[in-house]
């Protein structure tokens, strides 16, 4: 333990830097301190003991495995020579600083030789073509998805130029976490079209001339190319194995590499003469789709027969970007794209004088790259005696001195001329007394504050160069112009959400997945939510909880009855506080702006927030465009509930808490097509459908809670159930048979393949999985009860006669299912069984209650269940022994 007393001032002041976000010169210096040790991996060498440490852990630079591979070997001497020539302000220390200014190049081209032969290298840098309409895509993706917050456009592509080549940036782009460990070069969930568009704009100067201008080639017509593959949606063609390239002169099949299983990709430019509107006709077999300037325009997906979709755009006049995608599964096969608009009073196709292709072909490294063996070996010892293994694979163990033994004094690296294995950092005066004076008062037992540690990790990750936080943070005037969104919103339209509070508002796991996953709730804002590698999810999570709840409440969880679930439908449709006026519901669209989605708030939001936010919605996000329903605590519907506010406010969380389940508001309009199916509000709704993953004898069931469950009749078995929308019957009632369904809506849910009820020799013995009717069950039809709900009836070996009525179970936290099953009959054969549920792990939840790995909850009344393990799964049985026997399963999910 260091003899040092510590400083309570400083102590004081360190944990104080975060909380208003109004912070004094001096914190100020200090957290630049804090930030400097973090960004400077000052732990990979000195290490460090104690809670405390956290504070200073080092942020994980990248990895270098596969460096030789995307690094330009030019530009990785320039970087290794001095980083700062290339990249003014960057985190990376000199580590050549100690080097006489005449040999570094030497030592860093030796280090590049080393690098290149330990990933096998070097890479490929054969030339590579670029098209124009890619470059003018790529800048606008780069524009408004969120690169520009963090990024200069001209300067990194000046530098992404010399660095590497697009298909190492697209790789890069796409798997960011792989090689930026520290998250601070998050992932954005992009397509591989679109990462290759904004690759091919960052490194668009590698094809220009010896003045610097580009080299670009116009060609007349599109450019095609064609993928082998079984396909069932667009986006995957590309996916696919590219087998065929060329020039098209309009937008057709005849590319096509085979009769079916391919897909063809057509992109460049058209022209548009006059600015307007524009219709545009897509119709294909199979699936289609159409984008312009990068907008998704028409959608014409799926495996289908013949069919045509329309949508339009506002256009400029002049070129703009044109991507037509559409592939063949099998049977016949076409696609035509027709427009019509300001001049074109009928539609047409594309003429061959309006389509183009910019392109152009990037430059090869100069003069090639050749490793020399004598350098490879000198490398590697160079790469160690100048510490870039203390960072960066294969590491070496700490070699300086413990944190708690440092001098508080500018030697080694905090020196003018810091000696060899000692980086420069470049610290001005200011920071190496502030490093100083943090390496002498810094104790074991300092504990990081709740609050500072969250802003900390918050930072790290770049979290506030979108969005705001206790008043710090956002982008910046100039930043600001590159978030777009929907005008009608304003700011809350196009901006990211404020930080403020966030580990208050929404639900842990909720707050987890968005930023493990980019998970992203607001489609009319522009810009995307990046995913994070799990581990930093995990801590920025946990820190921002703690942060935000230091002075934790009681739980607060609204009584639920249907009265009060009732009360919150009537409030959020057109007869209360027509929250569908601005609100989406369920993915169907609001009658005005299209804002957050209502269905999603009671899995997101925590109902205490919920409740706060809903009586003053300014305390939570200032300007908002959220109106006030209760003015001094009095109600616009005074007879609801009493006209009481916190009650209203309950019941509208008690409603919205069903998500997507919840039954639809009044005045909602159904987006719906031909072959979109709704239950009625009054009875339960089934239909006859092919279904994937079930037999072809399947018939849904859609009950006016918002409830849904797929019974296969061919193997006698209840086979999924979700909740939301029911089902679009479009594959089973046209184009080719036997096209599969999928459930419309969500949270879906399977069932245990086989039978229900079997006989089983023993316990534990295998479940019978012999089809159906060799084991002697039968699907007898089904009935409707008083209720109009379907009973379905199964006979089977041994006189056994079976029913199975499935039940909505409407509960606080969504609509869940119960199913009841009847022996009728006198007798029932021996060693008759029943299987509830089959799982990796299925642990007990409670009385005659247990949970399966993937979160399904079931109670078993009227049979005594329990868990045997088979073949490496645990199922959850029970033994019918009595002739009569009602058994109920309530499953929650």
């Amino acid at each position: 333990m260091s003899s040092r007393k510590p400083n309570y001032l400083l102590i004081t002041m360190l944990l104080l830097f975060s909380g208003s976000g109004q912070v004094r010169a001096q914190d100020d210096g200090f957290e630049q301190a804090i930030r400097a040790v973090r960004d400077g991996a000052c732990l990979q060498c000195h290490e460090a003991e104690g809670e405390w440490s956290s504070w200073l852990r080092s942020v994980p630079p990248p990895l270098l495995d596969g460096a030789g591979l995307r690094l330009r070997p030019d530009w990785l001497i320039d970087w290794i020579s001095d980083p700062a020539t290339d990249e003014p302000g960057t985190r990376m220390p000199h580590a050549l600083a100690a080097v006489p200014e005449d040999q570094r190049r030497e030592v860093a081209t030796d280090i590049t030789h080393f690098l290149i032969a330990r990933d096998r290298g070097p890479g490929d840098w054969s030339p590579v073509q670029f098209h124009g309409a890619d470059v003018d895509l790529g800048k606008r993706f780069f524009d408004t998805i969120g690169c520009a917050a963090c990024h200069d456009g001209a300067a990194m592509s000046a530098r992404m130029a010399r660095r590497t080549t697009k298909t190492a940036l697209v790789e890069e782009l796409q798997q960011s976490h792989a090689i930026h460990r520290s998250g601070r070069m998050p992932q954005i969930n992009m397509e591989p079209t679109e990462a290759a568009a904004i690759a091919t704009y960052l490194i668009r100067d590698q094809a220009t001339d010896a003045n610097g201008d580009p080299i670009i080639d116009v060609i007349a017509g599109l450019r095609y190319e064609a993928y082998l593959g079984r396909f069932e949606n667009c986006e995957k063609i590309v996916d696919g194995e590219l087998v065929a390239s060329g020039t098209a002169e309009t937008i057709s099949v005849d590319p096509k590499p085979r009769q079916d299983n391919f897909g063809i990709r057509f992109f460049g430019e058209f022209l548009v003469s006059r600015p307007g509107q524009y219709q545009f006709s897509l119709r294909s077999d199979d699936g289609s789709k159409l984008w312009i300037d990068g907008v998704l325009v028409v959608d014409n997906d799926g495996v289908h027969g013949p069919t045509t979709r329309t949508g339009s755009m506002t256009l400029t006049s002049g070129w703009h970007g044109l991507d037509a995608r559409v592939f063949e599964h099998g049977g016949g096969e076409t696609i035509l794209v027709l427009w019509s608009g300001p001049g074109i009073d009928k539609e047409r196709e594309f003429r061959p004088a309006e389509l183009r292709t910019r392109s152009s072909v990037a430059l090869p490294v100069e003069p090639p790259f050749r490793l020399v063996p004598g350098r490879i070996i000198r490398g590697g010892q160079a790469y160690s005696t100048y510490g870039c293994n203390a960072c960066h694979e294969p590491k070496a163990a700490p070699n300086q001195k413990n944190w708690n033994q440092l001098r508080a004094e500018p030697v080694g690296c905090l020196s003018t001329d810091p000696p060899v294995g000692s980086p420069a950092y470049n610290f001005d005066d200011e920071m190496i007394k502030n490093l100083i004076t943090l390496i002498d008062s810094v104790e074991f037992e300092m504990a990081l504050e709740p609050r500072a540690h969250a802003e900390l990790l918050i930072d790290d990750a770049g979290c506030t160069r979108c969005h705001q936080r206790n008043g710090r943070g956002g982008p910046d005037a100039e930043k600001n112009k590159t978030f777009l969104g929907t005008a009608e919103l304003g700011d809350e339209g196009r901006l990211p959400p404020l930080l403020t509070g966030v580990g208050t508002k929404l639900k842990y796991d909720v707050l987890h997945k968005t930023i493990a996953e980019g998970l992203k709730v607001r489609p009319y804002v522009v810009s995307r939510m990046p995913s994070y590698p799990a581990a930093l999810a995990e801590e920025v999570t946990r820190a921002i909880f703690a942060g935000d709840n230091e002075s934790p409440s009681a739980p607060f969880v609204p009584a639920f009855s249907l009265e009060s679930r009732k009360v919150g439908h009537q409030l959020t449709g057109t007869d209360g506080f027509r929250c569908i006026d601005c609100h989406k519901f369920a993915g169907h669209d609001s009658l005005g702006e299209p804002a957050y989605d209502l269905a999603l708030m009671g899995a997101r939001l925590q109902p205490r927030w919920f409740h706060e936010y809903m009586i003053d919605p300014q305390s939570k996000r200032p300007d908002t465009r959220m109106p006030t329903f209760w003015f001094d605590d009095v109600s616009l519907f005074p007879d609801l509930l009493g006209g009481d506010s916190d009650a209203q406010v309950d019941a509208l969380w008690t409603y919205l808490a069903a998500g997507s389940a919840a039954p639809f508001p009044k005045g909602l309009i159904i987006n719906r097509s031909d072959f979109d199916l709704f239950p009625s509000a009054e009875e339960p709704t089934l239909v006859g459908v092919f279904m994937r993953g079930l037999s072809g004898r399947v018939v849904a069931v859609g009950y006016p809670d918002r409830v849904s469950v797929a019974y296969d009749m061919e193997n006698v078995r209840l086979g999924k159930a979700w909740r939301g929308d029911f089902i679009n019957v479009k594959g089973t009632w046209v184009g080719r048979a036997g096209s599969l369904e999928s459930p419309a809506g969500t949270d879906v849910i399977d069932f245990p393949p086989g039978l229900p009820v079997a006989i089983i020799e023993q316990r534990d013995s295998k479940w019978p999985d012999d089809p159906v009717r060799d084991q002697g069950w039968r699907y007898r039809g089904h009935q409707r009860d008083a209720q109009r709900k379907p009973i379905f009836r199964i006979s089977g070996p041994g006189g056994v006669e079976m029913t199975e009525l499935v039940v909505p179970l409407v509960a606080a936290d969504g609509v869940h299912l119960r199913r009841i099953f009847r022996f009728e009959g006198d007798t029932l054969p021996r060693n008759l069984a029943m299987r509830f549920a089959r799982s990796k792990q299925i642990s007990p939840a409670g009385d005659d209650a247990w949970i399966t790995a993937e979160g399904m909850t079931l109670a078993v009344r009227g049979l005594s269940a329990a868990v045997v393990e088979v073949d490496g799964m645990m199922e959850l049985r029970a033994s019918v022994t009595r002739a009569g026997a009602e058994v109920e399963v309530e499953v929650r999910w």
